[in-house]
């Protein structure tokens, strides 16, 4: 009957059923949790791909007659260690009715502004979006 036991110096197991179920109990367990995982990642997967399929609706573009009355630019240092010079474009539009809006622009759009210009400013979210001269 020695070929039921194994001898490991002063640990002796028992090659009974009872080890065998324990062991394949516990390996399944192990199993079924990183079955579990991955089935939920593609689970999330496939949510993803269905929200970047789902139609997208683009913000509107308001356009708005205007003069261009101010152009101003400038730079300001970001960061401690190695600071950044980061460039700042500043356009001041005035409606037909008199109001003035302050708008950040892009460095291209910027140099092709001119003072003074009339034409129809495009605007989405409240962001400069673009400007065509009448």
């Amino acid at each position: 009957m020695s070929f039921m036991f194994l001898d490991f110096g002063s640990i002796t197991l028992g090659l009974n059923v009872g080890t065998f179920v324990l062991a394949f109990v516990f390996l399944a367990l192990i199993g079924l949790a990183i079955w579990g995982m991955t089935h939920n990642t593609k689970k999330d997967k496939q949510r993803a791909l269905e929200e970047l399929e789902a139609p997208y609706e683009e913000p509107p573009i308001e356009e708005i007659a205007v003069t261009i009355v101010k152009l101003s630019c400038g730079a300001k240092l970001q960061g401690s260690k190695t600071p950044i010079a980061v460039k700042e474009f500043y356009a001041i539009f005035k409606t037909e009715d008199g109001e003035e809006l302050e708008l950040s622009v892009d460095e291209e759009s910027y140099f092709s502004l001119e003072e003074n210009k009339k034409g129809t400013l495009a605007i989405v979210n409240g962001n400069f979006y673009g400007f065509c001269e009448e």
